[in-house]
């Protein structure tokens, strides 16, 4: 499935009218993000971790990718998830407002369009290198 979709739900859910839904929209748009990245990494055949540790690799390996606007858009999404597990789990009250919803869908968007980059070249083979690069370091 395409992350994509997710955030096309996360902005029926905040035409909602109530936390839940807004909460909802929220979480819905960061694993948009992130999932759409996510499958860019296993097209270009990078080892994403399946559990938990898949956040931090997928943030890590575009935050290192040689590419200023998606390094940025990488370490927006990185926070993004903070506020997914604020929206899942915590009783913060701003984070299940309309209008908090609404810029964090907003953000999740522009993360996307930064990511969608890459799929062009010369992005796509500047990207590939650069994450290459970024494990081999980190790997030895």
């Amino acid at each position: 499935m395409d992350g994509r979709e997710f955030l096309k739900f996360a902005k029926i859910l905040i035409s909602g009218n109530c936390e839940a839904e807004y909460r909802s929209a929220v979480s819905r748009a960061y694993y948009g993000a992130f999932n759409f990245a996510r499958q860019l990494l296993e097209d270009w055949t990078f080892d994403v971790n399946k559990g938990p540790g898949g956040h931090g690799d997928v943030s890590n390996m575009f935050s290192n990718c040689g590419i200023q606007d998606v390094e940025k858009a990488a370490n927006k999404l990185s926070d993004l998830h903070g506020r997914r597990i604020d929206a899942d789990y915590l009783r913060k009250e701003d984070i299940g407002k309309k209008k908090t919803a609404d810029f964090y869908v907003s953000i999740a968007e522009d993360i996307v369009k930064n990511f969608e980059r890459c799929l062009d070249e010369p992005n796509k083979t500047n990207a590939i290198k650069g994450i290459t690069s970024y494990n081999l370091k980190i790997k030895g």
